[in-house]
């Protein structure tokens, strides 16, 4: 018979395996929804862009978000940085190419990090951005192996977030530094619809579910973190969300059709769906979009 402590690795085990599914069929199936409407394969990326003023151009909005989080966490060159949840390797290459790091991106999808792989050779950048397939959450890589832990928009698809917190604290040299870029709850006390709101919009994006500022705080401190901070960076973001919600709106009503007579599956459905809906609900309040800081004190 298994002790509880297998017992529940084998569980743990289970749900990682059920997650990674889950996101091999979701960004497989909306593969092009992304291409068509986000224009991935040219930003090599799938998050969102920070905007401030004058006409919104997508593609400087996502360099200006990378460039960001790299001011956020001090690279420069030769900084040594985790990407975790890399995707494509979007921001890997721009800090790599922009900043001089030297940069390992790590993700759970085998065709995203080959894609990744790819894309760094035709940029000559093969040298300072490295990608391999692993967990963010159980890398295997070294002790105090880098300066700069980061993760962008894909802590919400991780199912044990607790154990990502604690994996880039054993991964963090003293003095380095962890910068989270994440979609946080406002509270966990809402109203019954505003819930239901919010479970459909984490269905259709292939995310477990949100945690609360208070709840990624937390979780750092627990984990050895000191100086946490949390931003608010949702008036930097709006417009490209803002962007999404309505590029879903005009083509909405196209994908239902065609739906409808077997030509689009039950998954891009559902990401359609749910893309409306982050919008709706940041509208109303229910999350932010949050930058954490924190130091790994020596």
């Amino acid at each position: 018979m298994t002790n509880l402590d297998d017992q529940m690795h084998l569980e743990g085990s289970d749900l990682r395996d059920a997650q990674r599914c889950a996101l091999e069929t979701y960004y497989r199936e909306t593969n092009f929804d992304y291409c068509a409407i986000w224009r991935s394969n040219l930003t090599r990326a799938r998050h969102f862009g920070f905007h401030y003023r004058g006409p919104f151009d997508h593609h400087r909005a996502v360099a200006r978000a990378s460039a960001e989080l790299a001011e956020s966490a001090g690279v420069a060159k030769g900084t040594r940085v985790l990407d975790c949840g890399c995707g494509l390797g979007g921001t890997a290459l721009w800090l790599a190419r922009n900043r001089g790091a030297l940069v390992a991106g790590i993700d759970l999808l085998d065709h995203q990090v080959e894609s990744a792989k790819a894309a760094a050779l035709q940029r000559g950048l093969a040298s300072r951005a490295n990608f391999v397939c692993g967990d963010a959450a159980d890398t295997g890589l070294p002790d105090g192996s880098f300066d700069v832990v980061l993760i962008q928009e894909a802590l919400c698809h991780l199912p044990d977030k607790s154990a990502f917190y604690a994996e880039a604290r054993r991964l963090l040299a003293p003095g380095g530094r962890l910068v989270v870029a994440e979609y946080m709850r406002t509270s966990r006390v809402v109203s019954a619809e505003a819930e239901n709101t919010l479970r459909r919009w984490c269905e259709g994006w292939a995310m477990p579910g949100l945690w609360t500022t208070d709840e990624h705080t937390e979780a750092a401190r627990r984990s050895g973190f000191g100086q946490t901070l949390i931003v608010d960076e949702s008036d930097a973001v709006e417009a490209s969300l803002r962007l999404l919600y309505r590029n879903c709106l005009v083509f909405g009503p196209l994908n239902y059709l065609l739906h409808a007579v077997g030509l689009r599956s039950d998954v891009t459905q559902a990401n359609i769906s749910a893309s409306r809906l982050q919008y709706e609900a940041f509208r109303d309040g229910l999350w932010i979009y949050g930058k954490l800081t924190a130091l790994a004190e020596t």
